[in-house]
């Protein structure tokens, strides 16, 4: 006898951040990444970027202005325009490197994999 769990339904009311959650297959990921509460972190904070402005609500807390602070310290030394509002404006778009490493593939080989920035999923 097979017991079969149900599925649960999850509404996502956030249709920009979706992609977070639905772009890549569980197969494409190593098993201990997710980007489960990097949605969550971007979604509580409302923070949106589209390539040259970044933005957050007013009452985000100094923790995850840190973890913001740290995503984009690469590109902060660049030419930038502080505007009202809680809002960065960058003068070019702003590009970013995946995360490369190796794993081991056979016993002299390795695999080369990749991990998307999260600059590039926002």
């Amino acid at each position: 006898m097979v017991i079969m769990k149900t599925r649960r339904k999850i509404r996502l009311k956030y249709k920009n951040e979706r992609v977070l959650l639905s772009d890549v297959l569980p197969y494409e990921l190593p098993v201990i990444f997710t980007n489960r509460y990097f949605y969550r972190y971007l979604v509580s904070n409302g923070i949106r970027f589209d390539g040259t402005e970044l933005s957050w609500k007013k009452d985000i807390d100094q923790d995850a202005l840190a973890v913001l602070n740290f995503i984009f310290s690469p590109y902060l030394n660049k030419d930038l325009t502080i505007l009202p509002d809680n809002q960065f404006k960058f003068k070019d778009k702003v590009v970013s490197i995946p995360f490369l490493y190796k794993i081991k593939h056979k016993p002299h080989k390795l695999r080369r994999l990749a991990l998307i920035h999260p600059v590039s999923q926002m």
